[in-house]
């Protein structure tokens, strides 16, 4: 009997070093699945307005950069947060104009390039916004 014992001992010994390799990992270290830098094209079909943006995602998700409005020729800032999941909230900052709000959802759509349905909040009215941003 206490050989049994002493046998069931050592295997649990023996298995213990294979649990720690089923722990769950930790994914805190893991950049946020969007960073890097990317330049792209903005349009607002319902306003006719058009543009290009540059911009950055740091490993945190803090999404900064900077926008060019084709049909004004302003140049604006850009700041916002952008989660793994894709979900982004955000301001567009022009010269002489309060901040207007943007949100939505951005996704992956190939060759590394992601897309953007987004939402920019303009004197009170909800302004659609299609974004396509590629690596540089």
């Amino acid at each position: 009997m206490r050989s049994s014992r002493k046998r069931v001992v050592l295997q649990v010994l023996a298995a213990l070093p294979l649990f720690g390799c089923l722990a769950s990992p930790d994914f805190s270290d893991m950049p946020n699945v969007f960073s890097g830098s990317y330049t792209g094209t903005w349009a607002s079909p319902s306003t006719n307005a058009s543009g290009t943006t540059s911009v950055t995602v740091d490993r945190e998700g803090r999404f900064t950069g900077a926008t060019v409005d084709e049909s004004t020729g302003a140049h604006g800032s850009l700041s916002g947060t952008l989660a793994d999941s894709g979900s982004f909230n955000g301001q567009v900052s022009y010269p002489n104009s309060r901040p207007n709000r943007i949100a939505g959802t951005f996704a992956f759509i190939g060759e590394g390039r992601i897309g953007g349905d987004l939402i920019q909040r303009v004197d009170d009215r909800d302004v659609p916004l299609t974004v396509t941003l590629q690596p540089r």
